[in-house]
This record gives structure tokens, C-alpha cells and sequence, in this order.
């Protein structure tokens, strides 16, 4: 019993180590530490490992062979992410609706959870077969007018032509290497939509991400109101239990209760104890996302800071000056309300107008050239 317990504990830990280095591994902070290197090992350092395992065990013929599958996994636009989503929440409602179901009959669960439970479900497919296949705010040479609202900075964006797609990549844009096209206020690509994350999409991603702590939270609601009502009717938590060592009896412990619940509800148990762990991770993903909208920034926007921040203390250094260097600004960060309301409702979708800055002039952006500037 303890031993199970002590491996989904296990699970939990690792999951939520794996999770955190994904999404700070690259932090200043974390940079030349543990989990700056684990960051590094898991995105660009682990094939090659694999690699060398592999060429020495089964040789460079099978390494060859495995090549093509690998650039297609990670490095090309492929459903692949998707069909595990998929097959994660259509798998567990499948598991729901057989050991859970039946015991929604309005004596441990009332029968109204029946609809609910199809309703969170479908809801919950329905955004995220949306997010997949929306458009995420391509830029072309035929709408690059309705894009370029941002001034450029002249700190992490400036005007640069992307070769790729023959235009003059707007401000906050970034070319998508894995879709080979140009997406306006880029934030990230998901391989669990197949699909880039920005300007127009943004506001769809973060109601995905809602929606999927939300269903796994009502799961395991589920789960453990149905479980806590089979063991009152079944009276474990008083029932007595015979010790033969003494020859007296005493109320069962939770390990037996729990050993007992778990023979009893089939997978129910494991599958509520899954979504909790997953509702914990996509509770604190959304924040980590809707911290980025309300901060005025992206993702991508968020390692670019890090960088012209790097940038600018090793050459206040070179320069020789002392103390702390002055502050960057982001002037695409318009304060709560106005950061909230670009991302609900995009620029692109509501003016042609361009957004002007504290650094642009009469709505174009600022040219004057500076030492901090990183290349989009």
C-alpha cells in the first residue's frame, strides 16, 4: 500500500520538477545553476545522449533510422502532442463513465453531474480543438497593415525583414521556426495544439488552459465525493477491526480504508488522483501565462528581456561605471486593465491604428539606435 503511495508521490515530484524546468529553466535565475542545466539537457541535450547510448548498443544504422523520426517529433509541425491530449482526456472520461457513472444517482452524487460531466468534457474539446486550428495571427505581405500597431522599442525588437517571408516583421512579431511563418505579439509554440500561440489566439489559449484545470478539478470532485460516500454507507470509518495481538478491536485505518476504496471504484481512485495532480499544474501554467499579459509581455518577449538585460550589465561593467545599471523599459506593458483588454481583444482586431509608445512619436516608433538592441 505505502509502496504505491510512495511511487505516485514519486510521480508528483518528477512531474512537477520536469514542468518547472520547462517553463524557468531559462530564467536568469536559474542560469549556470541545476536546473538551468536540467533546462538544457531536456530541450536541445537529450537526443544527442540518446544518440551516443544507442550508437554504442544497437550502432549507427538504427541511430540513422530513428533520425527522421526525431526531426518529425520535435522539430516539424505534427499532430502528435495532440492525439496524446486527445487520447488523455477521452481515455479518462471513458474510465469515468464506467466506474463513476453508475454511482451518480443521486445517492452518493446527485444525477445532475451526468450532464455536467458530458458538458465539461465537450466544452473542454471544443476550445481546444479551436486553439489548434485557429489562426494565431499570421503575418503576410497582404495584412502586414493590420499587424504593424506596436512601436518598435529599439531594445528587443527592431525593424528587420525576414527573409523567409519577404516582409518587415511588425514589432512583438516573431518568425516560427517549426511553422515556417510570421506571428504577430508571438508568445510560444504548443505542440499540445499544433498550433503558435499569439495575438489572436492568446485569449483562446488561456480559456484552454482554464477549461482543463477546471474539468480535472471536477474530476476528481467526483471522484472523491463518490468514494467518501461509498465509505459511509459501508460505515468504514466506524467499522471495527479485530487485533489479535491484543484481542481487541479498533476503528480501521486510512491505509485499509484506502486499500478497500481502491478494490472497490476500480480506477476511479487513480483517475481522480491523476486529474488533481494535473488541475495543480494547469492551474499554476495559466497563472504563469496570465502573469505574462498582465506584465505587458509574451513568452518569447520574456527571454528576450533576460537577454538585453545580460547584455546591458556586462557593457555597463566594460564601460566601467559602478553600481546597478538603469532600469529597461517595456513600453509594451500599458498597466493591468489596458494589458487585459489587448489580450481579450487584439489590436489587429479592433483599429488599424497604431498603439504608440512612451518612446514613438506621433504613432511611429522611436529610431534611435541603441546598444542593447537584440535581433528578432
Amino acid at each position: 500500500m505505502w509502496v504505491g503511495l510512495a511511487i505516485v508521490g514519486g510521480y508528483v515530484v518528477v512531474a512537477s520538477l520536469v514542468i518547472y524546468t520547462l517553463l524557468c529553466g531559462q530564467s536568469e535565475f536559474h542560469r549556470g545553476g541545476v536546473i538551468g542545466w536540467l533546462h538544457t539537457f531536456l530541450t536541445s541535450s537529450i537526443w544527442s545522449w540518446l544518440q551516443r547510448v544507442i550508437t554504442r548498443l544497437l550502432g549507427k544504422r538504427v541511430v540513422a533510422f530513428f533520425n527522421p523520426c526525431v526531426d518529425w517529433c520535435c522539430y516539424k509541425p505534427n499532430p502528435f502532442m495532440q492525439i496524446v491530449y486527445a487520447t488523455f482526456v477521452l481515455g479518462g472520461f471513458a474510465i469515468f463513465l464506467r466506474d463513476a457513472f453508475p454511482l451518480l444517482d443521486d445517492k452518493y452524487l446527485s444525477s445532475y453531474h451526468r450532464l455536467g460531466a458530458f458538458f465539461a468534457v465537450g466544452s473542454t474539446m471544443a476550445v481546444f480543438a479551436y486553439v489548434s486550428f485557429c489562426d494565431p495571427g499570421i503575418v503576410t505581405s497582404k495584412n502586414l497593415e493590420k499587424y504593424n500597431t506596436w512601436p518598435y522599442d529599439n531594445v528587443i525588437y527592431n525593424e528587420k525583414h525576414c527573409a523567409t517571408c519577404k516582409i518587415i516583421r511588425p514589432a512583438r512579431s516573431k518568425h516560427c521556426s517549426m511553422c515556417n511563418v510570421c506571428v504577430a505579439c508571438h508568445d510560444h509554440h504548443c505542440p499540445w495544439v499544433n498550433n503558435c500561440i499569439g495575438e489572436r489566439n492568446a485569449r483562446w489559449f488561456l480559456l484552454f488552459l482554464l477549461f482543463t484545470a477546471l474539468l480535472c478539478t471536477y474530476c476528481t470532485y467526483l471522484a472523491y465525493y463518490a468514494m467518501k460516500g461509498i465509505a459511509i454507507e459501508q460505515k468504514l470509518f466506524t467499522k471495527p477491526m479485530y487485533v489479535r495481538t491484543t484481542g481487541g478491536v479498533k476503528p480501521l485505518n486510512f491505509g485499509m480504508i484506502l486499500q478497500y476504496m481502491i478494490l472497490q471504484v476500480g480506477l476511479l481512485f487513480p483517475l481522480g488522483l491523476f486529474c488533481g495532480v494535473i488541475a495543480i499544474v494547469m492551474y499554476c501554467f495559466f497563472g504563469f501565462q496570465f502573469w505574462h499579459v498582465v506584465r505587458g509581455t509574451t513568452t518569447n518577449e520574456t527571454f528576450k528581456w533576460e537577454s538585453a538585460r545580460i547584455t546591458q550589465k556586462r557593457e555597463w561593467k566594460e564601460q566601467g561605471n559602478t553600481g546597478r545599471p538603469p532600469d529597461l523599459t517595456n513600453i509594451y506593458n500599458r498597466g493591468f486593465t489596458a494589458n487585459v483588454i489587448n489580450m481579450a481583444f487584439p489590436p489587429s482586431t479592433r483599429s488599424r491604428s497604431r498603439l504608440s509608445g512612451p518612446q514613438s512619436s506621433g504613432g511611429k516608433p522611436h529610431r534611435k539606435s541603441s546598444k542593447h538592441t537584440r535581433a528578432d
